[in-house]
């Protein structure tokens, strides 16, 4: 049985090489995109390694993926496109974050006995919640992918008002 991990990371390669590194086994592949925003050294040792791995491929054209951005689905887009390209199995998608717990004879072995099982499952998007937000997170612009909001020019009061000010455009557009 073969697998492919989807990695989206920022990491540094030293940290995605350790990732790989620990996850390598017979029928495994991986297919990362590093964010466009993370400089890529191609001197770096760790970024020589992972390019020797021929299990290792990674996503050329990068995306500069923001907090809470529809720009993630497109670096996830990316990874599932490129990992099709390959006779895998199962796709396994991962942040750079991710260790796994089991060992890969653990998880090899539960995958062949549970071969053909599907992983997935989705929540109905409520209109609100008791946090006040729901399908607001889909059917609004969110002007934070177009800025910074990390940067202290935007932050708070900026936000807020581009925020505000595209409420109101979208509530006069339905007019």
């Amino acid at each position: 049985m073969k697998h492919a991990f989807l990695i989206l990371t920022h990491h540094s390669p030293e940290h995605i090489y350790t990732q790989v590194k620990r996850m390598d086994h017979e029928g495994n592949m991986f297919v990362i995109h590093i964010d466009k925003k993370r400089q890529i050294d191609r001197a770096d040792e760790y970024w020589q390694k992972l390019q020797a791995m021929p299990n290792v491929t990674f996503i050329k054209d990068r995306v500069n993926v923001q907090w809470g951005s529809i720009r993630i689905v497109d670096a996830t887009l990316k990874l599932m496109y490129e990992a099709l390209k390959y006779d895998v199995d199962y796709l396994h998608l991962l942040s750079g974050e991710c260790l796994h717990v089991k060992s890969m004879a653990y998880f090899h072995n539960y995958f062949e006995k549970h071969a053909g099982s599907e992983y997935m499952s989705y929540l109905e998007m409520p209109e609100q919640n008791t946090l006040g937000w729901g399908s607001n997170r889909y059917d609004k612009y969110h002007f934070h992918e177009y800025f910074n909001p990390r940067s202290p020019l935007f932050k708070d009061k900026a936000i807020k008002f581009m925020n505000a000010v595209g409420r109101v455009a979208q509530r006069n557009l339905k007019k």
